[in-house]
């Protein structure tokens, strides 16, 4: 057994040692009984183990599994409290950042991807292929910018927010 390998059980056994329990149906992760505490502002529960922080959805996976994850775990409805196993998967950086919720505070379009640009006196549609290059187009409407970005969304297989 690797380093690595040993590393992984321990943490398991140490959560179980600790008292934490998991229910996959409800997404709960509780220390000797009582849930994890309050939603953080990013709005992840977290719990320390042995002077380590973690997040709800990491301690989740870890009992669910029995070892840490090896990638990040992305929310795949974007509620960042929901910790149901059936709600978790394993994501690289860019998949994950497409199934982000929400707008940026100073976006100005309602539309994530969509702004305009007071230089070119012109709305810009913006979004990263499957490449990871940044494609963007400047439109005179914002209808149309809009329009763009969701068309892209469905060709690069981003998850669609309905407007």
């Amino acid at each position: 057994m690797g380093q690595e390998t040993r590393v992984s059980k321990q943490i398991a056994r140490t959560l179980i040692q600790e008292g934490f329990t998991y229910d996959f149906l409800t997404g709960s992760v509780y220390r000797r009984g009582v849930p994890l505490g309050a939603h953080r502002k990013q709005g992840y529960t977290r719990a320390r183990v042995r002077g380590v922080l973690y997040r709800g959805h990491v301690l989740a996976w870890i009992l669910h599994y029995g070892e840490p994850p090896v990638a990040i775990i992305d929310h795949i409805n974007g509620d960042k409290s929901d910790n149901r196993i059936s709600n978790l998967r394993l994501s690289d950086s860019s998949s994950n950042g497409r199934n982000r919720q929400g707008l940026n505070t100073n976006n100005t379009s309602g539309v994530q991807g969509v702004s305009y640009s007071n230089t070119r006196g012109k709305w810009v549609a913006r979004i990263r292929n499957n490449s990871g290059k940044i494609v963007s187009r400047r439109f005179s409407r914002a209808s149309e910018a809009i329009t763009q970005r969701l068309d892209w969304e469905k060709e690069f297989n981003y998850k669609t927010v309905e407007i």
